[in-house]
Order: C-alpha cells, then structure tokens, then sequence
C-alpha cells in the first residue's frame, strides 16, 4: 500500500481507535463523534486512489463503527466487486450481516472467505 494511502486509512482508523477508549456512550444509534471526520479523510484519500481495496475497507469500517450495517453491507460488497479475492473484505461483510440479523447471509460470506483461506494455502 502507498505511503499516502496507508496514511489516511491509519488516520481514520485511529480516529476510532480514540472513540473506543474512551467509552464514550453509544446510546445514539448511528452517530459517533469523529464519524464525519473519519468518513471525510477516507472520502478524501479515495478521490486520489478510488480503486484501492484497504481504503474501500476503511470506509466500510467506518459505517460497520457507526452501527450503519446496512451501508457498511452495501461498502463491502461494492469494494468487493472491485476486489473478489480479498479475505478481510469478505470478514467485515460477514461481520455486518451478522449484525444484521442475515445468518444465511453472514454463512455465505464466511464460506467464501474460508475458500479463499484454502486457495492462499
């Protein structure tokens, strides 16, 4: 990944690193502070480099983080098509089917990354 890029993407995901620590309250569904602020640098970063697969996942990250699993399910799968044998992309959308409620769903994304666990071996 270039300098630039693993950047941004480390500065979006240490921006929710911070949030976590802290304990803030999540009670507000959907709403974080430093949402808008990591889902900028990374809108920002992926207007130089829109194909890279780790800025793609950071995105979808940042909208799994807000609890936007909806959003964060359609992210996944759009860098997906982008980026059909990357295991971290299909862990994170199985993730948020899971959060969904999707079990079939969140199989289905699990069983694909387990086959391309087995291909890389």
């Amino acid at each position: 990944m270039p300098p630039a890029i693993r950047g941004v993407a480390l500065l979006a995901l240490a921006s929710l690193v911070q949030i976590t620590a802290r304990g803030e309250d999540r009670s507000t569904r959907h709403r974080f502070p430093g949402f808008e602020r990591s889902l900028a640098c990374v809108e920002e970063a992926l207007k130089a480099h829109p194909d890279s697969a780790r800025l793609l996942e950071v995105r979808a990250r940042v909208y799994f983080r807000n609890g936007r699993f909806d959003e964060a399910v359609r992210r996944f799968e759009a860098a997906l098509l982008k980026h059909s044998g990357d295991v971290d992309l299909y862990s994170g959308l199985a993730a948020s089917y899971s959060k969904l409620g999707e079990p079939e769903k969140t199989f289905g994304a699990y069983h694909r990354l387990l086959a391309l666990g087995d291909k890389r071996t």
